[in-house]
């Protein structure tokens, strides 16, 4: 499901070992963002990322962060979505 997602232009963000009110924070974010334009996020638990709190991925591209960033994951979010230079589908709804 991920991949796929990722073909289609989506954003996968992952995290790990954050405190429930960082995870409250992270969602909130991600639940903003797809009541805009934004609906391909996938957002799931990684208990293998260990060198970073989250990771944000989209076709070709990987973020890295040491804690929620809300302005990092906007901007990661708004500069890759749908990218038609990168992801082979990214139209596809």
């Amino acid at each position: 499901v991920t991949t796929h997602n990722l073909e289609h232009g989506g954003i996968v963000i992952v995290y790990n070992n954050l405190t429930p009110t960082e995870t409250d924070q992270l969602k909130s974010i991600v639940r903003t963002l797809m009541n805009g334009t934004y609906r391909k996020i996938i957002l799931e638990p990684y208990p293998a990322l260990t060198d970073a709190k989250v990771a944000l991925t989209s076709w070709g591209w990987l973020l890295k962060l040491p804690t929620v960033d809300q302005i990092q994951v906007v901007q990661f979010t708004r500069s890759h979505y749908s990218d038609p230079n990168f992801a082979p589908e990214w139209n596809v709804q």
